[in-house]
């Protein structure tokens, strides 16, 4: 099972104990990881130093994803705005 596979498995296999609360838990960490490292982006940098991933990808790869879960937020809460 390659990664896309296992994420789509997580988020829609009904083997949560929980039901569906597993999108919600698998996006809140996104959201939260995502911010974490743009945050702390030095001390990413720091403790990557010597890592075979690159930090600034890395930090980079993490404000994308943050920047796009943002923009969906802002979509949602300008469509609940709007009913």
């Amino acid at each position: 099972m390659d990664n896309v596979e296992f994420m789509n498995y997580l988020m829609t296999s009904g083997q949560c104990p929980a039901g569906a609360l597993s999108q919600c838990f698998i996006l809140d960490a996104l959201g939260k990881m995502s911010k974490h490292v743009v945050d702390g982006a030095d001390e990413c940098r720091e403790s990557m130093q010597g890592s075979f991933i690159n930090p600034e990808a890395w930090i980079a790869t993490a404000a994308w994803i943050k920047g796009e879960m943002d923009k969906k937020h802002e979509t949602a809460k300008q469509k609940e705005d709007n009913e």
